[in-house]
């Protein structure tokens, strides 16, 4: 019997790749991190060494530059305005915010984010046409802001969340250029295929079977098998060359049963804690609680700032269980938190959580991250990716859950963060 040729499978590792850029930054936090990318850009001994030169799709969108020019300064001027009709004293009790955490709705697998140049260009033509003229002349055009509205509230709030999502898409373009390789690379850790085979109640059978299938429906299928097969050798060309050879139709089956495991363990990645602490006290036989230690923090407002985002957010109470984070003098292998003014939060070493010095403790974007950042410390790793698609030629991102803490903003703690954690820490 002929057997489908089947590749070498390699685990190299992706290059590198910007580190913990979050999907749903909000408007202030994407300006933030748009000037500190300006300035990391400008000293280039703080870029890595390959920062100016290794761009391969530049040349790609070159015709579109003055679009992401626009939408880049109309986002700025949006920031301007909105602190210059804030700033008056009729606003003070009734501030015009563009954000909220009702409005939290995460990126899910199915409804991916998409974005390139090409479309930051289409959707400026949209506004061109859609958005009230006098709105888009001062936002895009040579208009000065004035700090009284010309137009009802909600429909300035319409084009002012229209163009601060622009700016986010354009700005977010640009600070991933650096890293263009390395994105295209992880394009490997797609799993929408293995998602799409997963739903089958035999992936096996169902290829063996192929041809009773319609033909969109079997297209379908191939193409969620090229994505798994891409998972495992991280070469899609070689994929889409072997899958759609003629004479391999019949044994498709045969990349199914080997694929799909590898394409799992692909999948579980992004759920699954590896290396986790040694300083976590979680016993059995006791109160289903989660002692974890933390390094004195001198302020007390930062300190019961910290305790009372992290305890209120790692609990359940179905389980009755809860975290009890205590503070210790500590040393090196001791989680800690550090603010430095300008930067994306993230987890540094696995141990230090570096926040936006800049950033109000009292936002909600600011709370949500510190939680979020403490699941870091906890090992848990973040649960949605980010790469570039070069069949489509556009960026792509998704949050695998978007009701889990580590996927997404719209996220909380959940039975399957409960059950990572109780499966490393309680002993």
């Amino acid at each position: 019997m002929k057997k489908l040729l089947l590749l070498a499978i390699s685990f190299s590792a992706i290059a590198n790749v910007p580190n913990h850029l979050p999907l749903d930054l909000s408007f202030e936090e994407s300006q933030k991190a748009y000037k500190s990318f300006l300035r990391d850009k400008s000293n280039k001994s703080l870029m890595s060494d390959n920062f100016p030169t290794f761009n391969p799709v530049s040349s790609t969108f070159s015709s579109y530059e003055s679009d992401m020019e626009l939408a880049i300064k109309g986002g700025e001027k949006v920031s301007r305005w909105l602190k210059l009709i804030n700033s008056q004293s009729s606003q003070s009790n009734n501030p015009v915010r563009l954000t909220s955490r009702g409005i939290q709705r995460g990126i899910p697998v199915d409804r991916p984010s998409k974005y390139s140049p090409k479309i930051v260009s289409q959707r400026l033509n949209i506004a061109r046409e859609k958005m009230p003229k006098e709105l888009f002349d001062v936002i895009y055009g040579d208009k000065e802001v004035s700090s009284e509205l010309t137009v009802p509230k909600e429909q300035f709030v319409q084009a002012a969340r229209f163009a601060s999502g622009l700016y986010q898409t354009a700005t977010r373009w640009n600070m991933m250029q650096p890293y263009m390789g390395g994105l295209i690379q992880r394009s490997a850790r797609d799993i929408r295929g293995y998602l799409e085979l997963k739903k089958l109640s035999d992936p096996v059978e169902t290829f063996r079977n192929l041809d009773v299938y319609a033909p969109a429906e079997q297209e379908k299928l191939i193409n969620a098998l090229i994505g798994v097969c891409h998972n495992v050798l991280r070469d899609k060309k070689r994929c889409i060359d072997v899958i759609n050879q003629p004479s391999n139709r019949r044994f498709l089956y045969q990349a199914v049963e080997k694929y799909m495991p590898i394409a799992e363990q692909v999948y579980n990645s992004y759920f699954q804690i590896s290396n986790p602490r040694m300083d976590v006290e979680w016993i059995a036989a006791g109160p289903n609680v989660m002692k974890v230690v933390f390094k004195d923090i001198e302020d007390p407002e930062i300190a019961a700032w910290l305790k009372e985002n992290v305890e209120d957010e790692f609990k359940l109470e179905d389980e009755q269980f809860s975290l009890e984070l205590n503070y210790i003098p500590g040393n090196q292998e001791t989680a800690f938190l550090e603010f430095k003014a300008g930067v994306t939060p993230h987890v540094k070493g696995g141990n230090k959580i570096v926040m936006d010095g800049n950033s109000d403790i009292k936002e909600y974007a600011v709370q949500w991250t510190i939680r979020h950042e403490f699941g870091h410390i906890l090992r848990l790793p973040d649960c949605y990716t980010e790469f570039y698609d070069t069949k489509e030629n556009v960026m792509v991102n998704y949050q695998i859950d978007t009701t889990d803490l580590m996927c997404s903003r719209a996220g909380v703690m959940n039975n399957r963060i409960y059950e990572e954690l109780k499966k490393h820490y309680k002993k």
